[in-house]
């Protein structure tokens, strides 16, 4: 079942096997998997690192992080880069980042030029409309898995603290 199905793990073949009234252990499946592949079974198609690199050229990413000012005030940073240069193509601060807002943001970001695919994560701020700007003009948008922050690594959101 495992070199057939090498996106299964051992709790998904426990559970296909109790469909058919056999029934194994979870570590049992677990120790099989190991002894038969001890470094990890070879997964098909690419990962996502690979397929970053791989679309370098002509893909951006997107994503907010937060500045603290020195009267407590959290200010929200929304920035695209491109990935290939690491070229900060635009950013923007705002108190209160809104739908709207963020939208607005892309439009000016991509005025000369729109990227062939653009990474960004859930956020509720990336509507819809924000996506189409990117769609429109025959790009891609990207969704990070949810929990990856890895995923985003070139844009993740960070906290910083102005001093001075």
């Amino acid at each position: 079942m495992a070199e057939k199905n090498p996106r299964w793990g051992a709790p998904r073949i426990v559970g296909e096997l109790a469909k058919i009234e056999i029934t194994l252990v979870l570590e049992t499946v677990q120790r099989i998997l190991r002894k038969h592949w001890p470094d990890g079974r070879p997964r098909p198609g690419q990962s996502w690192e690979t397929f970053v690199k791989n679309h370098l050229p002509g893909t951006w990413a997107c994503d907010f992080f937060t500045v603290t000012t020195q009267t407590f005030r959290k200010l929200y940073v929304f920035f695209v880069m491109r990935l290939d240069t690491r070229e900060v193509v635009h950013a923007n601060v705002t108190e209160h980042p809104i739908a709207e807002w963020t939208t607005q943001q892309l439009r000016n970001a991509v005025w000369e030029n729109t990227p062939a695919r653009l990474i960004r994560d859930r956020d509720t701020k990336f509507t819809a409309s924000f996506d189409a700007i990117v769609t429109g003009s025959g790009g891609e948008v990207l969704l990070c898995p949810p929990r990856t922050p890895q995923a985003n690594a070139f844009a993740e959101r960070k906290e910083y603290r102005l001093v001075g």
